[in-house]
């Protein structure tokens, strides 16, 4: 390499890293990406021929069991999804120089002389078995059709937290009075095991119940069954326009928040209901057994409220404030003695909603005899989540702990809060400074921020295609094939700030077997 372009490659380096260091530290609490039922491409892949007929005398109908295997990738972009970056910085109230954007160790039972780096490595690896059932009603009803499909989902998540630790702080303790009238060694000596929910400290009145990371965690189920009925205006031998309106049941799992990472089958279990069109037309045709036609659909649909549990973060921009340390108060506004971590209080009951789901998609199929080789693309559209509260924080019950103390001198509780308190925290000697000058100042319901769990609009992109074979026999078709697709996210850089990335991009292979009848 010459001289001149080693120059030019490190410089490149540098302000790409300062690029990256600059980016905020940002995200949402929680990750939905497209639930595993919803796969137009996967829906009419290797079976279309059997389907739509023109001139048919009788009912006739199609029945199909699809393996199928997906893998994220870009696990980055997940991380950003959360945290706004693939790598965090942990240190303590004690450690000199603090960077800007550090989480502040001693919320998470860590010492005040912790250091880390923490990378973040997610994926998501998910099985299903996808069984659709066609009818048509030619017999009674010619254009009429019923359309019934439910994946049976495996899926698993791991977040995958890897640690390079500069100083466990096993030999500093709490101060006294920081977290109890004495000094306290912290219970844990890693991030990662500080997220797993077992540790308490101090006047920490239980472990961490919610928002934990603890290893990969998966969850089965039927993903969004769903029953379609259509009908088709138009059916000609060279093509059809049809309409329908189809009926999606929460058949998947309800997010609970226990973890941060939360395997999902699914949409959330959200009851659906919408319509669209399909069609297709032939655009070449030679001595009657070969065909090249160009297949087409639309979907738009509206998900109902659902109730789940969600993890919130406070108002004013400020994200992952849900980490924070909170100190309960009597009646009389008196510090109780107990502290709690920041998302067993901020974990509630939420009606969650979606305004609209869309997807498209469109197919180019050439059939030869039995062969069928099928190319095409899927795009798919899920509006920003809607939530409503379900419930409320009690008045005048929890404040933000911040770096401040939890007594004042041996058997004198302490009231001082922090109510400017960020996850980055302060550093210690500050503890005078950021103090509420009349404390406590109550955290309310009115400050919970819920736009900070709404997974906001999500758009991603699917290229796909389908190798197969159709057995035309006197009472039956058998088929099978193999298919395969890649998905990859839609990104709005048009933002001020870096863009949220909530979609999930992902490969998946699948295997088709079944019969028209």
């Amino acid at each position: 390499m010459k001289p001149r372009h080693l120059i030019i490659l490190l410089v490149s380096a540098i302000l790409t890293a300062q690029s990256v260091l600059a980016q905020p530290i940002q995200g949402k609490s929680f990750f939905l990406p497209r639930s595993q039922g919803t796969n137009a491409a996967l829906d009419i892949s290797g079976v279309h021929p059997l389907l739509h007929r023109f001139n048919q005398k009788s009912s006739y109908g199609v029945v199909a069991a699809s393996p199928f295997v997906a893998k994220s990738v870009r696990a980055n972009r997940i991380a950003e999804a959360f945290f706004g970056t693939d790598v965090l910085t942990i240190s303590g109230s004690q450690v000199s120089n603090r960077g800007e954007q550090d989480f502040l160790a001693d919320y998470f039972g860590l010492s005040p002389a912790f250091a880390s780096t923490v990378f973040v490595d997610p994926s998501i690896t998910s099985f299903q078995v996808a069984f659709n059932g066609y009818y048509h009603f030619d017999k009674w009803v010619p254009g009429l059709y019923t359309y019934l499909k439910f994946p049976v989902v495996y899926t698993k998540w791991d977040l995958n937290l890897s640690e390079e630790i500069t100083d466990n702080g096993i030999t500093v303790p709490y101060p006294p009075n920081y977290m109890d009238e004495n000094a306290v060694y912290a219970p844990a000596t890693s991030f990662i095991q500080a997220l797993t929910g077992h540790q308490v400290f101090g006047d920490l009145a239980e472990p961490l119940e919610f928002s934990k990371v603890c290893g990969s965690q998966s969850k089965k189920g039927i993903a969004d069954f769903q029953w379609i009925v259509g009908y088709d205006f138009i059916l000609r031998e060279h093509g059809h326009v049809g309409v329908n309106l189809r009926m999606i049941a929460p058949t998947g799992s309800k997010p609970d928040a226990e973890f941060m990472f939360e395997a999902i089958v699914g949409n959330g279990k959200h009851w659906g209901f919408g319509g669209g069109f399909d069609g297709h037309v032939l655009l070449w045709e030679s001595n009657g057994d070969r065909e090249f036609t160009m297949w087409t659909s639309a979907t738009l649909s509206h998900l109902f409220k659902s109730k789940q549990q969600r993890t919130f973060d406070l108002q004013c921009d400020r994200f992952g404030s849900r980490f924070i340390l909170l100190k309960e108060f009597d009646a009389n506004k008196n510090y109780t003695g107990r502290m709690f971590p920041g998302p067993n209080i901020l974990s509630l009951q939420a009606h969650v909603s979606v305004s609209i789901e869309f997807e498209f998609l469109l197919m180019f199929a050439y059939t030869h005899n039995g062969f069928v080789f099928d190319i095409g693309y899927n795009g798919w559209l899920r509006g920003n989540e809607r939530i409503c509260l379900a419930e409320g924080l009690p008045s005048n019950t929890y404040a933000l702990k911040g770096i401040q103390n939890v007594s004042v001198a041996p058997a004198l509780l302490s009231n001082a809060t922090q109510s400017n308190a960020t996850l980055f925290g302060n550093p210690f000697a500050d503890q005078a400074v950021v103090a509420d000058p009349n404390p406590p100042l109550f955290i309310s319901t009115a400050i919970i921020d819920t736009s900070s769990a709404e997974s906001p609009l999500a758009i991603t992109h699917k290229i796909f295609t389908h190798i197969g074979y159709i057995w035309d026999k006197e009472i039956c078709s058998p088929f099978v094939g193999i298919g395969g697709q890649i998905e990859f996210e839609g990104i709005n850089t048009r933002e001020t700030r870096q863009p949220l990335k909530p979609n999930l991009s992902q490969w998946g292979i699948w295997l088709r077997g079944g019969t028209g009848f």
